[in-house]
């Protein structure tokens, strides 16, 4: 899949002025370049996805590699390409690759207004991340007694995704809740180590409001019984998670 999305300024790009194929061999490197800028195809393929004979793809590369003084790009002497191994560089891809990102803010935005404009209350209570992190924070520590930060940028940035898919407040008191019921001061072993497994270690942030565990917890129904496969899943991730915490 390609990262490149055209620009009208194009209309007025030297490119305009040239022979149909050179066009289209052109618009065919674009679009299949990848975000590292370069396009990975062959004359050969070109020629057969384009419909344009091998030799007449051939004098395309050729022009498209050579400067051009009437471009408006300074860069390399307005050259488009330049062969390197593999495939083609797009020497502008900076360029478009900056207009593309642009161009999905702006549609972002768009979209962010017209929901505003039609449905102004639920934009509204769309809740603040910190406000949200400190509310949901104080919470957590209130049920599990121990003293995580709000304001700790990973803290906030699992508790601001989980809020960007539509997640409330009461969605993370929940998962809170279910879990304090079935993971503080238990413990269990683990079937393949023999490890004992302490709860009260599951009960982080890091943890719970991880994105591919979020999900499972908010649908768990009430403690009643020891922690099950779902437990065992998460052994193995309780290491890479403390040393994640610990990090400054």
């Amino acid at each position: 899949m390609g990262f490149t999305k055209l620009d009208e300024k194009i209309l007025q790009s030297s490119i305009m002025a040239e022979n149909p194929s050179t066009f289209k061999i052109w618009i065919s490197l674009l679009a299949a370049c990848k975000e590292s800028g370069i396009a990975y195809v062959s004359p050969i393929y070109l020629s057969t996805v384009c419909h344009i004979p091998l030799e007449n793809v051939k004098k395309a590369i050729h022009k498209l590699s050579e400067p051009d003084e009437l471009s408006r790009s300074l860069t390399d002497d307005g050259r488009r390409i330049r062969r390197v191994d593999g495939g083609f560089e797009i020497i502008n891809y900076h360029v478009y690759r900056a207009a593309s990102l642009r161009s999905a803010e702006a549609e972002r935005k768009r979209l962010y207004r017209k929901e505003q404009r039609e449905c102004p209350d639920k934009v509204g209570r769309s809740p603040d991340a910190s406000a949200s992190a400190s509310e949901i924070i104080k919470y957590l520590n209130e049920k599990t007694g121990k003293a995580f930060r709000p304001d700790s940028k990973g803290t906030v940035t699992f508790i601001k995704a989980r809020l960007a898919e539509g997640r409330t407040i009461e969605d993370f008191k929940k998962v809170i809740d279910t879990k304090v019921s079935k993971w503080k001061d238990k413990t269990w072993t683990d079937k393949r180590t023999g490890e004992v497994c302490q709860g009260n270690d599951f009960l982080r942030p890091s943890t719970l409001f991880r994105q591919d565990n979020f999900e499972a917890y908010l649908n768990e129904g009430p403690a009643g019984s020891p922690p099950g496969a779902w437990a065992e899943k998460m052994e193995a991730k309780l290491k890479a998670d403390r040393e994640a915490e610990e990090k400054p």
